[in-house]
This record gives C-alpha cells, structure tokens and sequence, in this order.
C-alpha cells in the first residue's frame, strides 16, 4: 500500500517555485540594459573585426603587388613611388643659369623649397671667391624625367644621379587602419546615443578621443606620404667656375686618353693662370721692395771703401 504525501508539502513545493521564478525574472529585468550595450559593443567589435579583415585583405594585395613577380601594368598604376634626384652643375655664368633655373622650374609646375648662395664675384680672379649655391627643388613627378633630361640649359652637368623608394606597402596599410578607425568611430558614435548612464558615456567619450587621435595622425601620415610622392625632390649643387670640367672620362680606351690629355691641358692652363695671379698680386710689394734693396746695397758699398782697412801682412809693390 502507497502512502500519500502530505497536502502542506505539495503546497510548500509550489509555493517555493513561484518565488524562484519571480527572483529570476526580475534579475533578467534589472540587467537588461546592460546585456543590450554589451550587444551592441560586440556587435560593433564583430563589424570592426570583419572591416579589419578586409583591410589585411588588402594589405596583403597591395604587399603582393610590389613583389617583383607579381608586377604588371594594372598592379604599375598603383604603387606608391617616392623619386628624389641630384644634380651637380658647373657654369661660367652664374646669373644665367640660376635664371634658367627658375624658369625651368616654373614652367614645369614646381617651386623652390629652399635655396642658399654663397661667395662674392670680384674682379680680381680668386678662387675662394667665386659663388655657389644649393637649391632644394619640388617637382612634378610626371615632370621629374623631363627635368632631370632637361637639366643641361641650366649649365655643365657633372654629375646626376636618381634614386626611388617604394611606399606602396605603407601607404595601403595606413589607408586600410585609417579607414578601420573611421568605422570604429561611427560605431562608437551610435553606441554613445544608446547609453544611458552617466559612467557609460565617459567610457565610450574616452575611446572615442582615442580614435580620433589616431585617426588624425594616420590622416597626417597619407598627406605626407602624398606630397612626397605627387611632388619629387631635386637637389641641385650649382658651382661657379672659370673652367668647366668634362665630366665622365668615358668607357672606351679612346675616350678616356682623350679626357686625360684635355684635362691635363686643363689643369696647365689652370697653373699658368694661377701663376700670373701670384705675379700679378706681388707687384706692389715688388714697386716698394727693390729700391729700398738698392738704396741699401749702394749704401753698404760706400760705406765699405769709406772705412776699409788695410792689411798690415800685404806688402806694398814699392816695398819690393
């Protein structure tokens, strides 16, 4: 035979649910809102996670496109180049070739960066006189090539060179951060309209100055990388000389005893002009200094037969 179980026990069991089911209720109630924004932030990381994706994506592209092997002409297009080229120039005629200067420069687009002249042209010849100047030029760089070509209407070239560097890595990696930032804070942007309390907003206000922080620098970084690579930089050393150098000796045997000999006539002509300087500048010294030497002399041999003595040990003839 079964025993029954007591009434008050049945009702002691019921009673005990009731009450877990209200308590739990109303602790779902009481962080609800704090779920909602708990949502909303992982909604946000999840969408930042997948923009990030893409991004690495395209960092990834933009690596394998400047791989030598992986270069073509649509992928040519895209990379990021940073020209800068070197000229050194001799000219005998200074004024002429910093005009030419400006105006090559002007009707290619460009400008003048900065710019410094040194020295003084006297008309007495003297080396250390004679002027130069250094110029930081900005470009064009689809006028680059033709500067650089065009360089010898300015004067003598003696030497050029060109050298490039390739940012395309850099620059898509910057843009693809830049951008992902910019999705983090339109989302930060929204999520700070949801909120209610006053501890979320200063959480979400203090990640959001972050961002923008970052984004700013980014930004900064991409307009410079841009100028550098919209405008080449030419440096230009402008010498003043009154002989101007050959430049390159040649390759061939040929060409190079023929640079030798000329330039050893070169540097003869250079001596003897020296030497007629060298002359020339003692002249005055030489007007002043020879009198006084023969006004000396003439006066030391006057004096020398005036006072001269004779040798008791010589015999006069009419002694003999």
């Amino acid at each position: 035979m079964k025993k029954k179980t007591p009434l008050f026990l049945v009702l002691l069991t019921i009673t005990f649910s009731i009450l877990l089911f209200n308590a739990c209720g109303s602790k779902k109630g009481s962080s609800s809102s704090e779920n909602r924004l708990a949502q909303d932030y992982n909604q946000m990381n999840a969408k930042a996670d997948i923009g990030s994706g893409q991004n690495s994506k395209m960092k990834q592209e933009s690596k394998a496109a400047t791989t030598p092997e992986n270069i073509d002409a649509s992928k040519v297009s895209q990379r990021k180049l940073i020209q800068r080229g070197y000229l050194e120039i001799q000219t005998k005629e200074f004024e002429k070739s910093i005009s030419a200067l400006n105006e090559k420069v002007k009707a290619l687009g460009g400008y003048i960066e900065n710019s410094s002249i040194s020295g003084n042209r006297v008309e007495n010849i003297n080396n250390s006189q004679k002027r130069h100047a250094n110029f930081s030029l900005r470009i064009p760089t689809k006028h680059f090539n033709s500067f650089m070509e065009g360089s010898s209407v300015i004067g003598n070239v003696v030497t050029t060179s060109i050298t490039g560097e390739d940012v395309t890595s850099q620059y898509f990696d910057t843009e693809a951060r830049l951008k992902s930032l910019k999705l983090q804070e339109e989302r930060l942007l929204e999520l700070l309209k949801k909120s209610g309390t006053l501890k979320d907003v200063l959480e979400i206000e203090k990640e959001l100055a972050t961002v923008r922080y970052e984004i700013e620098n980014l930004t900064g970084t991409l307009k410079k990388l841009d100028n550098l690579i919209d405008y080449s930089t030419i440096d230009v050393n402008l010498q003043e000389v009154d002989v101007l150098s050959l430049g390159n000796a040649g390759s061939t045997l040929g060409e190079k005893i023929q640079y030798k000999f000329l330039n050893s006539i070169n540097n003869v002509i250079e001596v003897l002009k020296n030497s007629v300087v060298v002359v020339i500048a003692f002249i005055p010294y030489l007007i002043i200094v020879v009198p006084v030497i023969l006004i000396i002399k003439q006066v030391s041999k006057r004096s020398t037969k005036k006072f001269c003595i004779k040798n008791p040990f010589k015999k006069d003839k009419d002694d003999k």
